[in-house]
Parts: C-alpha cells; structure tokens; sequence
C-alpha cells in the first residue's frame, strides 16, 4: 500500500511540476499579486508577530512583496535553512539584498541569524494540496519534520488554482495544512 501511495505521489509532482513550468508569466504574476494580497488581509486582521516564510525558487509563488509589506510593519520573518538529516532551521531574514544558497538550489537570509521562538503563521510552498487541507510537497519531507515541532502555528498554504484537486495521496507522517490560499 504504502509503495503505491509513494508512486501517485511521484507521478503527481511530474504533473504538477509540468503544468507549474507552463503557467504564462503574464498570468503567474497576477496569481502572485492575487495571493499576496490575501495573505495581506490575513495578516491585518490577525496581527502576527513572526512569520515563516519559504523564499521562492523555481516557478513558486512570488511571495517576497508580501515579505517586504510584513517587514516594514515590524512583523518578523523567518526563513528555512535547508540542514542535513531532513532538518530546517529558521533564520531571520534582515535584508533582501543578502542571500546563500542551500542544497537543491534553496534560498536562505546569509549569515546565522537564528530564531528559535514561536511562530504565528507558517507560508508554505507545495505542489498539490485538496480541500481536506492536504498537502504534497517536493518528497523530502522537510517541512512535514519541521510543522511537527509547530503544531500551534497556522499553516497558511499558497497555491495556484490547478494545484488544488479532489484528493492527495497522505501518508501518516504527512501534515494537513490551516487554510489554503489561491487566486
């Protein structure tokens, strides 16, 4: 059972992975607003104090303006360090002018700015997810390690309409998100 599950689960991130590659820029770009914009309205009426917050790479949801709006308001914002073992670590993001780069081409802020308190929203990247908040990430399972030890944030999922079908395949480790937010 199990190693059926991990196939659908593979064969679902080619396709989705496909159909993310295909999206036209012009069309990426109004989803991308569309979502921040979302989120923004989320953020004003729950007032968070820190946010964890993937850093876009490969054809993800551009979340940096909604980044850049949360900072000037004083909001914290962490970011994930891709660590060995299936680890993240957060690390505060300073700037946006300051970046290095992790294994598998992963953005993280430069320099060791750790925090290790308590995180109000967690944004999170995937490639499918379902109305029973479900998630399929990329298959590390790095952040299903990572929102375990998180379990009083709100995961806040972003996604694009197509990303959103009628059933993900879930395993037990697997961990069902708060909300889901697409244009």
């Amino acid at each position: 059972m199990n190693d059926v599950i991990k196939r659908e689960k593979a064969n679902l991130r080619e396709e989705m992975l496909d159909l993310r590659r295909s999206i036209p820029l012009k069309d990426k770009r109004v989803y991308d607003k569309n979502i921040c914009d979302s989120l923004k309205k989320i953020i004003l009426v729950s007032t968070p104090n820190v946010i964890h917050s993937y850093l876009p790479i490969k054809g993800e949801i551009d979340v940096t303006p909604l980044l850049k709006w949360a900072m000037n308001r004083s909001i914290k914002i962490v970011c994930p360090k891709v660590l060995p073992g299936r680890q993240l670590e957060n690390l505060e993001l300073l700037s946006f002018e300051d970046f290095d780069y992790g294994p598998f081409n992963t953005l993280h802020p430069a320099g060791n700015k750790k925090y290790e308190g308590p995180i109000d929203f967690i944004i999170m990247p995937g490639l499918a997810f379902d109305e029973n908040l479900n998630r399929l990430g990329y298959g590390g399972g790095y952040y299903d390690r990572f929102l375990i030890k998180h379990p009083e944030s709100n995961k806040i999922a972003v996604l694009y309409p197509f990303q959103l079908i009628d059933v993900v395949p879930v395993e037990e480790h697997d961990v069902k998100m708060s909300k889901l937010i697409f244009s």
